[in-house]
């Protein structure tokens, strides 16, 4: 208001080549102007005015975490993030990295009793998968995403008040998120259970389900920015220990079939790297 009011005096007051000498000299400030904006429009980032609520590309980025915002994760999830970083060891032992427990992927190779029971489990489990297709409806659940893409595997979303509870098919801890398809959004990929327990849980009938672990885990306000962190005082955030929490992915929900076995860590369909450099 202030510029355009500025504008009409200087070229209401006087005429001809002062006018247009007026007029060019207002017509360059106000450039100057958009120009300034624009740059402190973009020096803000694409963060700015950005909606914790959403999950589109840049929710995918640590600098999204920032540290102070408590929007991004549900009250009673935090306190339950912190309790569980606060109780385990203070640092990692010699040794501990990410692995998995070495058992067989191939559900083939259980007996027929075996593959009987789990096709059941899959069957009450596919109802979670019903209700968790989109990402709205596992942040209404009070799920938040704790991870960028992982490639092979997704975007993790975690409830964390599940993640100290037994194992329970129905109630999965993580849910695995992926743009299937360019530009449509994430859905859901597959069933992640992470469970706390000394040693790798019952899990599903058989031995073919494949535990693994990630230890010392950074969370910054639910949002993981580092793993293998050496100890908690090497953490802004919450530090998990990680010893006694095992990690099982699922991929039961239709149309991602897992080639590489229905409990593999990663899935080739979704995969750009890490698959291929393994193979």
């Amino acid at each position: 208001v202030g510029l355009g009011l500025a504008a009409w005096s200087m070229i209401g007051a006087g005429g001809g080549e002062s006018r247009i000498l007026r007029v060019s000299g207002f017509a360059a400030a106000l450039g100057v102007v958009v120009l300034l904006g624009a740059v402190a429009y973009i020096a803000a980032g694409p963060g700015f005015g950005h909606d914790h609520g959403e999950t589109d590309e840049h929710q995918h980025e640590a600098g999204d975490a920032e540290e102070g915002d408590q929007s991004r994760v549900p009250r009673e999830e935090g306190l339950a993030l912190a309790t569980l970083a606060w109780s385990g060891n203070s640092s990692l032992s010699e040794g501990d990295a990410h692995n998995h427990s070495g058992v067989v992927f191939d559900v083939d190779d259980l007996s027929t009793r075996e593959r009987e029971a789990l096709a059941d489990e899959f069957e009450l489990a596919s109802a979670v998968v019903d209700e968790y297709m989109g990402v709205e409806q596992a942040l209404a659940a009070g799920y938040s995403q704790t991870s960028p893409r992982v490639d092979g595997v997704g975007y993790h979303f975690t409830k964390w008040s599940l993640v100290d509870e037994p194992f329970d098919l129905a109630k999965p801890s993580q849910l695995l998120y992926e743009e299937v398809t360019f530009g449509e959004g994430l859905e859901l990929v597959a069933l992640s259970y992470w469970v706390a327990s000394e040693h790798p849980p019952e899990g599903f009938a058989g031995e073919a389900d494949a535990w693994h672990r990630h230890f010392g885990t950074c969370f910054v306000n639910g949002y993981l920015v580092d793993e293998g962190v050496p100890d908690r005082d090497s953490c802004a955030g919450d530090w998990v220990n990680g010893s006694d929490l095992w990690m099982l992915h699922a991929w039961i929900v239709p149309g991602m079939k897992n080639e590489a076995g229905v409990f593999s860590a990663a899935n080739p369909r979704i995969c750009e790297r890490i698959c291929a450099a393994e193979n």
